[in-house]
């Protein structure tokens, strides 16, 4: 909450559609960013992908593939969250 605040200049108090639609928007920068980093300086190819927002505590996530998870952490002035990314082979 306090990350979109200071993105966009708006406070909520509770997670919302806005809000999850915010964090998808950031997960896009970020999947950008690395996509660019793979392709030039790694010779990898990366299909677009669309993010999947999950909120909540204590959940559990189950995948049916023996695709690479890669966890980024983070920690901010706000408090730490993390981002998960899937990353499977053609």
């Amino acid at each position: 909450l306090k990350v979109y605040e200071k993105m966009v200049g708006e406070k909520h108090t509770e997670i919302n559609d806005e809000i999850k639609d915010a964090a998808g928007e950031i997960m896009n920068i970020i999947l950008g960013q690395a996509k660019t980093i793979l392709k030039d300086q790694k010779g990898l190819p990366v299909d677009k992908a669309i993010p999947t927002v999950v909120t909540g505590q204590k959940l559990k996530l189950s995948f049916n593939s023996n695709a690479t998870i890669v966890i980024l952490p983070f920690a901010t002035d706000f408090g730490a969250f993390h981002l998960e990314i899937i990353i499977e082979k053609n």
